[in-house]
């Protein structure tokens, strides 16, 4: 069983490039992917993984039915991924999202920090999201993974 807990600001289908993963220090791992912009061009925003512990990625074509639940949304999965790990915190939740075409991600992870502005809001900062709380999308301009 899984629950939405974020939706993704665009669809996925019109991606240009398609998402980018990073793994960054500290247990971090983003998620990059590009958008359409008003006017025609493409921006890229990012959605970050705090307290990493593992991820996984499965190419569309290799996807369950359940994977492909989590389309263009941050799921909260009901899964026992934890329990192979040594000695793993309590708060590691699985997080998953399935990008049309591409595939999807499945993160162990202890939250999740969205894009940091609703688009058109440029004074609206960053918030780390843990459990089942949800953040809203932005838009940065350029890659932030390259």
């Amino acid at each position: 069983m899984s629950v939405p807990v974020w939706a993704l600001p665009c669809l996925s289908q019109e991606f240009e490039q398609g998402p980018r993963i990073e793994a960054r220090p500290g247990g971090k791992v983003a998620i990059a992917y590009d958008y359409e912009l008003d006017g025609g061009g493409y921006a890229w925003e990012e959605l970050v993984f705090d307290g990493v512990a593992a991820f996984a990625f499965t190419a569309a074509p290799h996807c369950t039915p359940e994977q492909i639940e989590a389309y263009d949304e941050l799921h909260l999965v009901d899964s026992s991924w934890v329990i192979q790990l040594f000695e793993p915190p309590d708060s590691l939740r699985h997080h998953r999202i399935y990008f049309d075409d591409f595939g999807c991600y499945d993160m162990l992870a202890e939250g999740f920090t969205p894009p940091s502005r609703r688009r058109g809001d440029e004074g609206s900062g960053s918030q780390s999201v843990r459990g089942q709380e949800a953040g809203e999308a932005a838009e940065t301009e350029g890659d932030p993974l390259s």
